[in-house]
């Protein structure tokens, strides 16, 4: 049997697997962008190490987020924001930077920008993302104390690392041989979208619902056509 300080009761186990799903996507999104920018830049180690820098400096600003004082509605909205930028900017990752390297081939008029200028939208988009991400945490265990108690804290906290292990086996070992980067992309996007179903309350007619409906039959859409985008998005690359 498990330690009772590791159990949790149904409140803190909604809010255990929003935790692992968001953690579990977290760092899959960071193998995503780090794949996808060490592909565009030509040089895998180099933009893998600038990646995974980029996005834990963009994780440790996220959390910076103050949310000892916030209400459990506003601590709710607030996730409820959180997930939907992760969903648009990271569900769609591999489609931004190639819309995005395109546009920039327009630019310079059919040849390669130069590679510092290429890769500040990418940048941009890591420390986006990132930020994001490291808004999660402390968001969830704010709703975790108002949940119950502080000790769900440290169950957050075993969770959260215990997901990111997962993500980090999952992705080079399952996700990317089996889904490559655009379906992968799109299964993160749902994922986060399913966290937000079971963290947040969502009622009909509302824009919540709608927000998410709508992200979710997109996300969707992806998945089912990934096939096609990664045709379009290796002739690219």
């Amino acid at each position: 049997m498990l330690p009772s300080r590791l159990l949790l009761n149904r409140p803190q186990l909604r809010l255990g697997l929003s935790c692992f799903i968001l953690a579990f996507c977290s760092l899959n999104y960071e193998f995503l962008l780090a794949q996808m920018m060490s592909i565009l830049g030509g040089h895998t180690v180099l933009f893998y190490c600038l990646t995974t820098g980029v996005y834990i400096f963009a994780l440790g600003m996220g959390a910076l987020i103050p949310v000892g004082d916030v209400t459990r509605a506003g601590a709710e909205s607030l996730l409820f924001r959180v997930e939907m930028g992760l969903c648009l900017l990271g569900g769609g990752s591999p489609l931004w930077l190639s819309l995005i390297g395109q546009l920039m081939s327009l630019i310079w008029q059919g040849t390669p920008p130069p590679v510092v200028i290429s890769m500040i939208p990418h940048g941009v988009l890591v420390i986006a993302i990132g930020v994001l991400s490291g808004m999660e945490l402390p968001v969830i265990m704010r709703l975790g104390e108002l949940a119950d108690a502080k000790s769900a804290v440290t169950k957050l906290l075993v969770i959260d690392y215990l997901a990111s292990f997962i993500g980090a086996l999952s992705f080079p070992l399952v996700l990317f041989p089996a889904m490559g980067m655009v379906r992968v992309a799109a299964l993160l996007a749902m994922m986060n979208l399913y966290a937000v179903l079971i963290s947040v309350p969502l009622k009909q007619n509302t824009h919540r619902f709608v927000a998410v409906s709508v992200s979710a039959c997109l996300a969707l859409l992806i998945f089912m056509q990934s096939d096609a985008i990664s045709r379009w998005l290796s002739h690219y690359l």
